[in-house]
Order: C-alpha cells, then structure tokens, then sequence
C-alpha cells in the first residue's frame, strides 16, 4: 500500500513569539484558572473548583461554545465569557495562572505559552484522547494527561509541579522540520 505522512498539527508549525502577535492585550485580569471543557463530565467542574480553592483563584469558563448549553456548566465559574474570538481564546490561555482543559487545542496553546496545566481524556472520544497523549509525549510531559480516576483530582495536579519546557524537545523540533519540508514539497 501507499506509505501514508503525518504531519503535526498545523497550530505547531508557528513558534510562541509568531502566536503572541496575534493574541493582544489581557482580556482578564490575573488571578484565574481557565476552564476549556468540551465534555460534560461533572468531574472536570468538580477538581476545577476544588483546585481554584487551593490556589485562591477565580475561575473563567467558556461555556456553551457547542451551541447548546452544557447542564454541567450551569453556575459553574466565576467568569463566564461568550462571543469569544480566536484571538480571545489565545488571550485567555495566555493569561491564565492555570488551564484546565479536555481539548486538544487548548493543551498545544497551554505548552505554546508554557502554562500550568492539565488535559482530561474525554469519554468516547478515543481519537482526542490518543492525539493529545501523543501531542504530550512529544513535549515530554505525559504525565498531564488525566485519563484515569486517580488523576481526576486536584492534589493529582497540584503535585504536578512547574511545567517547564525549556529549550524545544529534539523530537518536536525533529517533527516540525519533516512537517514543513513535507509540506513544502506537496504543496507545489
């Protein structure tokens, strides 16, 4: 059969300076977890509020960014935004003492600007969940990904420690590389 390429994730292929220009002044004041659920897991709100409690932070949510409201998210954040740009999404990860999170994009912008964070696996979303334990390996940082009940807990992420990325891992620089050359190559 034909060999198949995999490429990175376009949102990779740009470095965090490239991803700050696009993203503006502060759209909340500091102090705040920011919460990016997608699921409707009550769990997820649950450690959220929970860990906020510990670190004396306010929570920012965007619910209903599926177009239907969440029950889940009824009441849950101390901030709650809509009309929400993609600039403002950036912003918000950008701003925030903390991400909280069950999506693959809000995890490659909370390693972009180097954030405290955690990724939930979400329930039947096999793909997700094996895209973004991928994503984290390749940063080196595997542990953030919040698939089991043990993990589901804010002591869990709380002992996570500082995430610091450093230089760029050898296998992402190496993927980044092959990405644009493929890319480069097939698109003439």
């Amino acid at each position: 059969g034909e060999k198949t390429f995999c490429t990175l994730d376009p949102t990779l292929l740009l470095d965090r300076t490239e991803w700050e220009e696009l993203c503006g002044d502060a759209l909340s004041e500091p102090g705040y977890l920011f919460c990016y659920f997608l699921g409707s897991d009550k769990a997820l709100r649950t450690v959220a509020r929970e860990l906020a409690a510990r670190k004396g932070l306010r929570i920012v949510t965007l619910p209903d960014m599926q177009n239907h409201p969440e029950p889940n998210d009824l009441g849950f954040g101390d901030e709650r935004l809509y009309d929400v740009s993609p600039a403002d999404f950036l912003r918000l990860i950008r701003g925030a003492d903390y991400v909280l999170t069950d999506s693959f994009h809000a995890t490659v912008f909370s390693l972009v600007f180097e954030k405290q964070f955690a990724c939930f696996g979400r329930r039947g979303s096999a793909g997700m969940n094996s895209r973004v334990y991928t994503l984290l390996e390749l940063f080196g940082c595997g542990e953030r990904f919040c698939d089991t009940d043990d993990k589901f807990s804010a002591a869990y992420i709380e002992g996570l420690g500082e995430l610091s990325c450093g230089e760029t891992p050898t296998a992402l620089r190496e993927a980044k590389e092959n990405s644009l050359a493929f890319l480069k190559e097939n698109i003439q």
